[in-house]
């Protein structure tokens, strides 16, 4: 199958794994009443085995979110530094190189502050998401907290009312519905058994130690001259054979119920000796033939699939309720299911060890633009199956502007409604399993991916150059895609 060589320039970056340690010391020359000039971050960088980074050179990108994970980002930095031997970096938030907005303007006591870190572990620009996290607590306004309880030490405050239990563990669990009516009926139970048909019952006449007898029962036969005769291979159908047996002939002659036996393969008949015949369906299954116009044998259709025929069409397979996952695990390649018709789409993606898969739809939305010339959080990631994570955001964060997301976001065909604009390595597998095996129809033009590139700029996939970062604003065709999983 054909490839655009400019692909490799999107390959996702390396997963890196981060053990992080935090410590926050402000440089703050007073804690009780100011906000920190910065706090100290620390990390452990390790690669995808598990082992430190040391003295490598690596970039991190801070952003201070307002109010939530998706929240506006107030300030932006960045920072350049080389891991230690242990691959440990060391930094201030808040005394990086300014990338956007400002320290001063992140609103410390009117909003709940959340830090995302974003890595680059070569040392350049390419940043990828490793995390956001709520800052909670800080020393400063711990302290505050402890000064304000001691100011009102000397109020006794009395508690009235009904007290609420509001621990989660304890109010999905048996004891919370538990009522006062519950507590009666356990205090009025019956400590002894005065029921007198069981008392005359077998089950009355039980003990302590028959039952411990009965527990310590052997389940299995340990006795090995029993397991070595002929009664250790007894079944319970054969009790059940014996049990219904023939004590003496019928008819008076032992030998007339000896007859040959002849199979028709074809039609599943048994034909008897002496003139008698009975169809017995599934007969031939011990002699299946791949050109026999039957299903049987492991054939999955009609002489075909199975560990004897060739395999079954993609469509006829589909067609019987089989999963591109199940097709695959079946020996058929992974590319005899591309631009095959699926879920409302063609198949032109699908990752087999996590059974997760795209297809694209038959047909151009009208072009669009991208967005604004503005930052979006969470929008700029390439990997395959992150097109719907960035279209959210975009969608969430572009207004009414008519953009490229928001046109697949509302898109509803082939009764779904799901739909949402690739991210660009989706678009690359796009085009080179689609638009290079001839599959669908497109126009020779850029087409925009879901990933941005910068503040002004987004990620778009040209026919004759590969993966290009273009101004957000232009107005590019657009192909909306919608993922599969089993």
């Amino acid at each position: 199958m054909k490839h655009i060589n400019k692909t490799t320039f999107f390959t996702s970056l390396q997963q890196l794994t981060l053990f992080v340690v935090v410590m926050l010391g402000f440089f703050s020359q007073e804690l009780l009443a100011q906000s920190p000039d910065a706090f100290k971050y620390q990390t452990v960088i390790r690669d995808a085995a598990g082992q430190p980074l040391a003295n490598q050179a690596v970039s991190l990108r801070i952003r201070m979110l307002e109010g939530s994970p998706m929240g506006v980002a107030r300030y932006i930095e960045t920072h350049k530094d080389t891991t230690n031997a242990f691959g440990l970096v060391s930094l201030n938030i808040g005394q990086g190189t300014v990338f956007a907005g400002s320290w001063a303007s992140v609103d410390w006591a009117g909003h709940e502050q959340f830090v995302q870190i974003e890595l680059d572990d070569k040392g350049g620009s390419s940043y990828r998401p490793m995390g956001t996290s709520q800052l909670l607590s800080v020393p400063y306004a711990l302290h505050a907290n402890t000064a304000n309880e001691a100011d009102n030490a000397q109020t006794a405050v009395a508690v009235t009312g009904p007290i609420n239990e509001l621990d989660p563990v304890y109010s999905a669990s048996l004891a919370a519905a538990i009522t006062s009516s519950d507590t009666s009926y356990w205090n009025s139970k019956l400590n002894t058994e005065a029921d007198p048909v069981f008392a005359a019952s077998v089950a009355g006449g039980i003990t302590a130690a028959d039952v411990s007898n009965w527990n310590g029962k052997l389940d299995t036969e340990s006795d090995p001259v029993f397991a070595a005769s002929v009664a250790g291979g007894i079944t319970a159908a054969d009790v059940s054979n014996w049990n219904n047996k023939l004590d003496t002939e019928v008819d008076g002659d032992v030998t007339n119920e000896i007859q040959s036996l002849r199979v028709s393969l074809s039609n599943d008949t048994l034909f008897l000796s002496q003139s008698n015949w009975v169809i017995i369906p599934g007969l031939t299954l011990a002699n299946p033939r791949c050109d026999d116009g039957i299903q049987n044998g492991d054939e999955v259709g009609v002489d075909c699939g199975g560990s004897q025929c060739a395999p079954c069409a993609v469509n006829f397979l589909l067609g019987e309720g089989y999963n591109p996952c199940e097709i695959i695990g079946m020996g058929i390649p992974v590319d005899s299911l591309y631009g095959i018709d699926y879920e409302g789409g063609m198949i032109f993606y699908v990752d087999t060890a996590n059974c997760f898969g795209l297809v694209a739809s038959y047909a151009d939305l009208d072009s669009a633009i991208w967005g604004g010339s503005w930052f979006v959080n969470n929008s700029d990631n390439a990997g395959v199956r992150l097109g719907q994570t960035n279209t959210t955001a975009i969608v969430a964060n572009s207004g009414t502007l008519a953009t490229a997301a928001k046109a697949c976001d509302d898109l509803v065909l082939n009764g779904k409604s799901d739909w949402f604009l690739p991210s660009i390595d989706a678009t690359t597998h796009m085009f080179n399993n689609l638009v290079l095996n001839g599959f669908g129809t497109w126009t020779p033009a850029p087409y925009w991916s879901s990933t941005q590139a910068s503040f002004t700029n987004a990620w778009s996939f040209n026919p004759t150059n590969g993966p290009t970062s273009a101004s957000k604003a232009s107005l590019f065709r657009v192909r909306a895609v919608r993922s599969f999983s089993f």
